[in-house]
């Protein structure tokens, strides 16, 4: 983000190998998640919101679609859900369980075809369900968790993968 708010291009390499350490637990993948997830508050919420003002000269209209995303789909959904789960049930009683079963047999129906599509080993498709489940029963509230926690407490000012001098710059 720096570079770009410098003035630079990104732009893709199909060739680059992004290399990271992967939690072998359920325990280090949760606080990995919590962390990255906190960062989108920190990050995206705290320190990029500026670039979505016309005003701004560091504005640039793909920048501001690609903040706009991040914000709507990995901050205000998982927020608005338990919500709108409450809502649901209020509505249609407990029917709101079929609905919610059946949307979830057509994510798993989804994520298959996306398999299909890019050519995913037929070895690995039996892990496609538990993809969508560990996505929507784990992941999902992880990031709820530490998007409020974020929010209210500010994790990030004591987080420590952050440098010291650099928690400042996240009020």
């Amino acid at each position: 983000m720096k570079l770009r708010n410098a003035g630079y291009k990104i732009r893709f390499a199909p060739g680059a190998v992004g290399k990271t350490k992967v939690p072998e637990t359920l325990t280090g993948l949760t606080l990995q998640r919590l962390r990255w997830d906190a960062g989108l508050i920190a990050i995206w919420c705290r320190r990029c919101i500026g670039n979505i003002s016309p005003l701004s000269p560091n504005f640039r209209l793909i920048e501001a679609l690609v903040i706009f995303d991040v914000i709507w789909f990995l901050i205000a959904l998982p927020l608005v859900f338990p919500i709108y789960c409450v809502w649901l049930w209020s509505q249609i009683g407990e029917f709101a369980f079929t609905l919610l079963g059946a949307i979830l047999i057509g994510l798993g129906a989804l994520d298959i075809f996306v398999c299909l599509v890019a050519r995913v080993p037929f070895r690995l498709f039996p892990y496609v369900p538990l993809y969508t489940l560990m996505q929507i029963l784990v992941i999902r509230p992880i990031r709820m968790v530490a998007l409020v926690g974020e929010l209210i407490f500010v994790y990030s000012r004591r987080d420590d993968y952050i440098p010291k001098q650099q928690r400042w710059r996240l009020s």
